[in-house]
């Protein structure tokens, strides 16, 4: 065998190898965000039909944002906000 041949080869393999790997890496990346996208998508729409069912619901027919959040989903401001009474002393 000629070593160009041989070298051609193991050339050729390796740029199969790395496209492989990189349509793997790929799909790690894009694919499996875009099943978790899917799946949270069908779990917060199964929760807000639970909060519905037990009456638990906003009145604007979705759930709260969450601990802390206003109607709009945005953290109250802090401003003007008097600071926390300070603890006892002993």
């Amino acid at each position: 065998m000629d070593l160009a041949k041989v070298l051609g080869a193991i050339g050729r393999s390796c740029i199969t190898a790395g496209v492989l790997i990189l349509l793997f890496v790929s799909y790690q990346l894009w694919g499996t965000g875009i099943r978790e996208a899917q799946a949270q998508s069908s779990l917060e729409n199964e929760f807000e039909k639970r909060l519905d069912d037990a009456g638990l619901g906003d009145a604007a027919g979705g759930t709260a944002g969450g601990p802390g959040t206003t109607a709009a989903g945005t953290a109250p401001s802090q401003a003007g906000a008097a600071p926390p009474p300070a603890p006892p002393a002993d």
